[in-house]
């Protein structure tokens, strides 16, 4: 799948790096993170730490992070639902097609990030 990576992410009280499998949404020309099932722990990592790393395969990136209002939310929300309703659909009380508007009074609940590219893509064994 394009949009399927390995996250990783220093714990944000033991410093160990955590690792979840994620699926980024590509929405006006930036990538985004949703946290579909709440504030869970790599949620709270990622914001504590700022910065977070993708994997797929030999590649990988690092990215610094930019929380989205909640404000700006529904449009990610509904963009995200409408992208990975196959996978998505059961973590929201909002069906895939439904307007904007009622992804309003939920989008506290998701953690959404915006991920801004600080590092290129590299093998992981190449020298940094």
């Amino acid at each position: 799948m394009p949009d399927s990576f390995l996250l990783s992410v220093a714990g944000r009280r033991t410093g160990e790096t955590r690792w979840v499998a994620v699926n980024l949404l590509q929405r006006n020309g930036k990538l985004f993170l949703v946290g579909t099932r709440g504030d869970t722990h790599w949620a709270r990592n990622a914001r504590a730490s700022g910065k977070i790393g993708l994997r797929r395969g030999r590649l990988r990136t690092e990215f610094s992070l930019r929380v989205v209002s909640d404000s700006e939310k529904p449009a990610v929300l509904q963009a995200y639902l409408t992208r990975f309703k196959w996978l998505a659909w059961r973590f929201f009380p909002v069906r895939a097609g439904s307007p904007v508007a009622m992804f309003e009074p939920i989008a506290a609940r998701y953690p959404v990030f915006e991920l801004v590219q600080i590092r290129p893509e590299s093998p992981p064994d190449s020298a940094q």
